[in-house]
């Protein structure tokens, strides 16, 4: 889908000229860090797109296109161009605050860690660590969106059970989410999200209950006892993130 520019003014604002717009790509330096050779190369990779505004929607729009992946980095876009008001001599120079980070891969293979730091980037921002209710709500919309859900009406969102078994199993009940007991915790769930995220097949068995998903060993025996000898469960492993086990 193409991303939509759109210029904002005040209601009497009237311009007599608008230049085209440039999308310019900038990699997100660590804190105290420098801007690095590699860090250049990827925004000079980005293919720097010029394209026309719409005078009278006063929108434009963008099909991007990256020539190569951002090596694990996060980048932002920021747009830019020239106005001129009506009753001005000189034109001026209008940017846009950056858009939300992203990272473009090329491979399957760099979802795991690459959608990881950005989750946790959003989650904590500089905060070393944030209430499990906050943890629970982005990790929720992540979830939705990784799965290519709708947010407003889901097929299947991670319920309730779902999320206290996360919350026992991975963080111990701590009202309080660390970043540390954040990296232990996407390495096993990132690998499951990425299988259901490029696994269509396993993607549309979970959203219409065929896989039961978050639930320990323990639980599924309890789900299991009253019922007729050779009913199971499919669940995600415990010990081999990715995998499914059956119990």
């Amino acid at each position: 889908d193409p991303v939509i520019v759109q210029l904002l003014s005040g209601s009497r604002v009237e311009f007599q000229s608008i230049g085209k717009i440039k999308a310019t790509m900038v990699v997100e330096n660590q804190p105290n860090t420098k801007p690095t050779a590699a860090n250049k190369a990827i925004e000079t990779e980005f293919s720097y797109q010029v394209v026309s505004m719409d005078e009278s929607q006063r929108t434009a729009k963008y099909h991007l296109k990256f020539l190569n992946g951002t090596r694990k980095n996060p980048v932002t876009l920021r747009f830019s161009m020239q106005v001129q008001a009506v009753g001005s001599s000189a034109s001026v120079h209008v940017e846009s605050p950056p858009s939300n980070p992203f990272i473009v891969i090329t491979n399957e293979c760099q979802y795991e860690e690459s959608d990881g730091t950005l989750l946790k980037k959003d989650t904590y921002g500089p905060a070393a660590e944030i209430p499990w209710p906050m943890f629970a709500n982005k990790l929720q919309r992540h979830f939705l969106r990784a799965t290519r859900q709708d947010p407003v009406k889901p097929t299947r969102y991670l319920s309730r059970h779902e999320l206290t078994y996360i919350h026992q199993n991975f963080f111990g009940g701590q009202q309080m989410v660390s970043q540390n007991t954040f990296d232990s915790f996407w390495s096993w769930f990132g690998k499951n999200l990425q299988k259901l995220r490029y696994q269509r097949h396993v993607c549309s068995m979970w959203q219409s209950g065929l896989i039961y998903g978050f639930i320990s060993r323990t639980q599924v025996d309890e789900s299991l006892k009253n019922e007729e000898a050779g009913t199971f469960l499919i669940r995600f492993s415990e010990r081999h993130p990715g995998l499914f086990a059956v119990g």
